[in-house]
């Protein structure tokens, strides 16, 4: 009995399948490719990987030469997973573009807090070490960079070996609650100066709350320097 004949096409068959499943396989990896070097411009120090979890059956089966870039719509760094437009050129070469969902993993160094940190404690640089972390799955920003602690205390308890991250820290206080201050009160180019207490902690630029002895009081004033309040409003 001959059978070679009915071999050939099988294996024709088997060609076209293996040849369109490895043309929607290039035409993935372009977007991830696309997707991880937009995402790198972004956060150069960052440790991107990126798997297209949904992907159109008109752009998997389009020729990578034909996908053109990403626009991830996320701002800033986008992790987890996201959306993102691809923009391609049909068959026709006539121009389009569809969403895709990615799946974004970050890995960051990002601040460990070495020993615990006292809500208004001062942060400085000796405070951390400097870690990378999978940070994929945070809600919160972690702190980028040690610029950002300049003039900055804790806002809360920071325990020892947690990450730490933007919305934990604040403007060191330069008035404390308790502190004595002056509250100068301008009008008509007079200045007037009253003594008064702060009723809370702030920092310069900030509103903050004083009272006066003399006529009991409570103002509103413009933090100037650690002595002296503007005077904004009576309360």
């Amino acid at each position: 009995m001959r059978r070679g004949p009915v071999l050939i096409p099988v294996i024709i068959c088997w060609s076209l399948l293996l040849s369109d499943a490895h043309g929607q396989e290039q035409a993935v990896q372009r977007i991830e490719h696309l997707a991880k070097v937009q995402m790198q411009e972004r956060c150069p120090d960052c440790k991107v990987t990126i798997e297209g979890k949904w992907i159109p059956g008109l752009l998997r089966m389009a020729d990578s030469s034909r996908i053109q870039r990403i626009q991830l719509t996320a701002p800033e760094l986008p992790r987890g997973y996201q959306k993102a437009v691809v923009h391609f050129h049909d068959a026709d070469q006539q121009a389009r573009s569809t969403q895709v969902q990615l799946y974004i993993r970050l890995h960051r160094k990002v601040p460990v807090v070495q020993q615990p940190i006292e809500r208004g404690e001062v942060i400085t640089a000796e405070n951390l070490s400097w870690e990378l972390r999978d940070i994929t799955s945070l809600r919160k920003d972690p702190v980028a960079s040690i610029d950002e602690l300049h003039g900055q205390s804790a806002r809360r308890f920071i325990a020892g070996g947690s990450i730490l991250f933007k919305q934990e820290i604040q403007p060191t206080p330069l008035v404390q609650a308790g502190d004595r201050v002056q509250l100068i009160y301008t009008k008509d180019g007079v200045a007037i100066n009253l003594r008064c207490e702060a009723r809370e902690s702030k920092a310069k630029g900030e509103l903050i709350r004083v009272q006066s002895r003399e006529t009991r009081k409570i103002y509103q004033g413009k933090v100037l320097s650690d002595t002296k309040i503007k005077w904004t409003k009576t309360l």
